[in-house]
């Protein structure tokens, strides 16, 4: 992956991750309508985020598209989640979980996986893709998980 800031030129097929290091652009807080109040088994209700988002992007392919909605780049990172092998995913995953959770008001604050869309059926337009010359699989993009602050 390259790391760019600012302006990107798409080379054949692969997907770049532009990323600013303005603190001032940061988010600070998660957006309110990323998370529903529900309750939980226990009785009480909690802050929950179900991913992805059916609001945001669900198909990373060859188009030539600029994200800048925090429910696309969080799908897009779910679906390199989705791309990982089982050994990779769990520490990526749980890494990626503590960030978003940081960022949202409830200290009980859950996440869960709409598992319907992982199906990577291509016929499926609803179901969570993203691009095999993009993907974790074929070693693309992985410095956006090397650390937090990626």
């Amino acid at each position: 992956m390259k790391i760019r800031n600012g302006f990107v030129s798409n080379s054949s097929s692969s997907s770049f991750v532009v990323y600013g290091r303005d603190p001032s652009k940061m988010i600070m807080n998660m957006p309110e309508y990323l998370y529903a109040r529900i309750p939980s088994q226990w009785g009480d209700e909690r802050d929950t985020m179900v991913l992805p988002f059916t609001g945001g992007e669900l198909n990373f392919g060859w188009q030539f598209e600029q994200y800048h909605d925090i429910r696309d780049r969080i799908n897009f990172c779910v679906a390199m989640i989705e791309d990982m092998s089982e050994e990779e995913r769990y520490d990526k995953k749980s890494m990626f979980e503590d960030i978003i959770k940081r960022h949202m008001p409830d200290k009980f604050a859950t996440i869960n996986y709409d598992y319907n869309f992982f199906h990577w059926d291509s016929i499926q337009p609803d179901n969570l893709y993203i691009d095999h010359q993009s993907s974790w699989r074929e070693g693309e993009n992985r410095e956006l998980f090397e650390s937090e602050k990626n």
